[in-house]
């Protein structure tokens, strides 16, 4: 007898009742089911982030140049990361919301607390030391300079309040989720470079808004990134209506939709959105690839596989690697860091080691 039914039986004996059991079953269900190649692409996302902000902080300007190969191809795979980050935390946020929904809705309260949790952080890990020297000579505008701009991560928060709000728009529906997500991601790759490069002057009561919106305020503008997390959404959410990555064949059919997304449907869209189209087809083949890849070494009991474990596990502590390596890198808080030491002054070969070192530290 399997070791699930074994547990059902006493479940069963002890508290008598099928519906008991059964409720039993479908939690243990839900548990066990990590979607790991969510976890692959997150992981994914934040070495590369690591290895791109350690390269941009300390490689010389001379070698950053096209002409050098390896620097070309990682130029243009570290154009993938924020889209997979993003991408990432919309998929796996929808997926939970929805399978909350199943038990309760509990989820709702953890995304609102993720949700402050993520916009306070966003300005924390900003703070380096020259805001407290600002603040202890006693020129407190140093505050409203540092509220005055905002991050990635509050580009997450923000999607995540937004997501909830859709939630409860679709009357807690899933399909009907699905549908309205995929709409808001269009609208926000095609809206989404006209409202973040206004040059127009935002009316008094929307000046806060300026500061997630505005591309001179917001390192990621929430429009059109938030498309990411958006796209991302609707196939989460469509995974647990439907559980479509227990097939293989959804995957494969996710490369040809990535291929229309990046070569197709970029023609009619305008010129300031096709770099987003582009780069959200590309993250549809990304997820066919790992999903693929998830399939053929679970035959082969990939849990065991080291660097499949390593990289799963670091995408499953994303942000406290992202947090952590403000610290490390750009020093934020004490001033200690890679930028204060070698600030764009390593040639190649110390820039890789530099990044193996750092990769390395963190996993």
């Amino acid at each position: 007898m399997r070791e699930r039914d074994v547990w059902l039986s006493r479940v069963k004996f002890w508290f008598g009742g099928k519906s008991f059991a059964i409720a039993f079953a479908m939690a243990q269900e839900a548990k066990r089911e990590r979607l790991t190649f969510i976890d692959l692409m997150r992981g994914y996302a934040i070495l590369m982030m690591l290895m791109g902000h350690t390269i941009h902080v300390v490689l010389a300007e001379g070698w950053r140049e096209s002409k050098y190969p390896a620097y070309a191809i990682w130029y243009y795979l570290t154009g993938l990361t924020a889209p997979t980050f993003l991408f990432s935390a919309g998929f796996i946020f929808a997926y939970l919301m929805a399978r909350g929904e199943s038990h309760g809705g509990q989820r709702l309260q953890k995304g609102l607390k993720r949700f402050g949790s993520l916009m306070v952080l966003g300005w924390v890990f900003h703070i380096k030391p020259a805001f407290f020297q600002s603040l202890f000579a006693g020129q407190f505008s140093a505050v409203g300079e540092l509220l005055s701009h905002s991050s990635v991560l509050q580009v997450i928060g923000l999607s995540i309040l937004m997501l909830i709000g859709l939630w409860m728009a679709s009357g807690r529906k899933g399909m009907r989720f699905v549908v309205l997500s995929f709409l808001v991601s269009q609208a926000a790759f095609i809206l989404g470079p006209f409202w973040a490069n206004w040059s127009g002057s935002y009316p008094g009561w929307l000046r806060p808004v300026e500061i997630f919106v505005s591309a001179k305020n917001a390192y990621f503008p929430i429009f059109p990134w938030s498309g990411y997390v958006f796209l991302g959404a609707g196939l989460g959410a469509w995974a647990w209506e439907k559980k479509w990555y227990r097939e293989l064949k959804w995957f494969l059919l996710l490369i040809p939709a990535g291929a229309l997304m990046k070569w197709v449907i970029t023609g009619p869209v305008p010129v300031s959105s096709q770099g987003f189209y582009w780069r959200g087809g590309e993250v549809l083949i990304l997820l066919a690839l790992v999903g693929s890849i998830c399939f053929a070494l679970e035959k082969k009991a990939w849990e065991e596989v080291w660097p499949v474990r390593v990289v799963a596990r670091c995408g499953q502590e994303t942000l406290t690697i992202f947090c952590l390596h403000n610290v490390v890198l750009y020093g934020v808080w004490f001033g200690v860091g890679l930028s204060r030491y070698f600030d764009k002054s390593l040639g190649p070969w110390q820039t890789v080691t530099a990044i193996i070192l750092i990769e390395a530290g963190f996993i």
